[in-house]
């Protein structure tokens, strides 16, 4: 697997869990499952994860262009 796997990897299965451990000492402020939908719609999250994958199709290109640069410059 190539490091940005596991990066992405560990960041999609801490997430939940760091949120989780945050919450511990007021659980009334933990997001239903059943409103998930509704609050990333709300609260306009779809933006954010769109921000994301910008970034994230920006560096491949990026890396694609870098790659052969490396090679010559070492």
């Amino acid at each position: 697997m190539s490091p940005w796997t596991i990066m992405m990897g560990l960041v999609l299965l801490l997430t939940p869990v760091i949120c989780w451990v945050f919450t511990l000492h007021v659980p009334e402020r933990r997001t239903k499952f059943s409103r998930i939908l509704q609050v990333i719609h709300e609260q306009r999250y779809y933006m954010h994860a769109f921000g994301y994958l910008v970034i994230i199709k920006w560096k491949g290109f990026t890396d694609d262009l870098n790659e052969p640069i490396k090679a010559v410059t070492g």
